[in-house]
């Protein structure tokens, strides 16, 4: 199995250790696509319109089983688009998480890539409730905080090399 993963902050960055040492212990490729921005500030839509063509090229040129996003950054949603565009699935860490403020652009990210993934790993059982308030039910996990808990990021790593021997 093969994995893109995409991480467009330090933050993302900083949660995939864990996540990744579980992948590469169950035999799992991973391929991390560094979509940090530049240090000149772009509107989000700029920045999430400039994402999504190298993103996209990333995918096309990796062929992965699928495409790990973190967070609710617009690297994340360039990542979902680019992937449920391309026909690959989508899988969210930090699914469900809500402010409920629809005038902040990472509310409104991390709802759109909730609706883009296929498998949904949420930190809390709040996250999970979210997602069943807004109708999300499948592909839903309760796998707790895979940047500070080896069991979660262990849990995640399963899921996920389950999805592949479904498919």
């Amino acid at each position: 199995m093969r994995i893109l993963s995409v991480a467009g902050s330090q933050e993302q960055l900083d949660a995939s250790p864990l996540l990744s040492l579980a992948l590469r212990e169950r035999g799992v490729a991973e391929v991390v696509f560094n979509a940090a921005p530049p240090d000149d500030s772009d509107t989000d839509g700029e920045e999430t319109g400039r994402l999504l063509p190298a993103i996209e090229a990333a995918v096309l040129a990796e062929q992965p089983d699928a495409v790990l996003v973190f967070g609710d950054g617009n690297s994340t949603l360039a990542g979902a688009l680019a992937a449920a565009k391309l026909l690959v699935p989508v899988v969210h860490v930090g699914a469900g998480l809500r402010s409920h403020d629809r005038r902040s652009p990472e509310e409104l990210n991390c709802a759109l890539v909730d609706r883009l993934a296929d498998l949904l790993f949420c930190p809390t059982e709040t996250a999970v409730a979210n997602l069943a308030a807004e109708g999300i039910t499948e592909g839903v996990h309760l796998v707790g905080d895979v940047a500070g808990d080896p069991k979660a990021a262990a849990k995640a790593a399963d899921l996920l090399t389950t999805m592949s021997s479904d498919e």
